[in-house]
This record gives C-alpha cells, structure tokens and sequence, in this order.
C-alpha cells in the first residue's frame, strides 16, 4: 500500500513537474484538437472523435488539476480502506 501512494506522488510531481516546463514552451496547442478531430473521424473513430471537445474542455479551469489529484487520492484512499475492512483477523 506504501508503494501505491508513493507511486501516485511521484507521477503526480512528475506531472506537475512536466507541465511548469511546457508551460514555459510557446506552443500552438489550440490547433491539436482540430488535428486530432479529423484524423480520429477520417479514420471512422466518430465516436472517439466527438469525445476530443470534451476532452480539450476540463483542463483549462482554474484548479482542475488538483480537483484530479484529489479524485484520484480518495479513490486510492477508498481501495485501502476497502482492503483493510475486508481483512479477516488472523486467529491465534
């Protein structure tokens, strides 16, 4: 359970880590999704394709990164705690 959570820290301060540095990047981003939209559909992935403003749209509100840091901490936490209840004492 100790490798889990330390596990999740480390790619989340990897993650915050490579986003500083690509913030710092000036790079046309806008025109990803549109890329990827016609590259998904042209291929016959429509469905995939219609997820792409979805995606593009959660990002960019202030503070949604850490709404995932925590969504995914309570879900570890509830896994652990699910574990824990679920084990029987061990009789002596």
């Amino acid at each position: 359970m100790c490798l889990l959570l330390d596990g999740y820290a480390r790619s989340i301060a990897r993650l915050a880590r490579d986003l500083r540095s690509n913030a710092r990047r000036s790079v046309p981003s806008t025109a990803v999704p549109g890329f990827l939209f016609r590259m998904l559909q042209g291929r016959g992935f429509l469905m995939l394709a219609s997820t792409i403003p979805i995606m593009t749209s959660g990002g960019s509100e202030p503070g949604a990164l850490d709404d995932d840091i925590a969504f995914g901490l309570r879900r570890i936490l509830d896994g652990i705690e699910m574990r824990v209840r679920s084990e029987r004492p061990v009789k002596p």
